[in-house]
């Protein structure tokens, strides 16, 4: 903004904005819809895919993986909307999270880089 930049909302925990919650899911989706950012920047959170968790596992791990699922679903979700809109994203995660050899994002990887 100090720039001149057009900016929306910051979409965070700290904004108020649980993606977890299906609602919260459904209302950025219609924001990106209908606001067609120029660019998003996607941070889906590490701690669900960091190899640390093999040093403090999480109490219930299936459930704990299954959070982190939904958000980087969610994460590609808002990027292929970006995409289709001929618009600009970064999905963001360390290069060593366990999320960028998960098949099911190697497959949507390849499948974009087609386009």
């Amino acid at each position: 903004q100090r720039r001149g930049h057009l900016t929306g909302p910051p979409m965070s925990l700290e904004t108020g904005w649980d993606f977890l919650n299906p609602l919260h899911r459904r209302r950025a989706l219609h924001w990106v819809r209908t606001a067609k950012p120029y660019f998003l920047m996607l941070a889906f959170p590490c701690n669900f895919f960091t190899s640390l968790l093999e040093l403090n596992p999480p109490a219930f791990p299936e459930e704990h993986f299954k959070r982190g699922l939904i958000l980087l679903r969610f994460a590609l979700r808002l990027a292929e909307e970006q995409i289709a809109g001929g618009r600009h994203y970064i999905l963001e995660n360390p290069a060593g999270s366990k999320a960028w050899r998960l098949e099911e994002v190697q497959q949507w990887l390849k499948r974009v880089e087609a386009l």
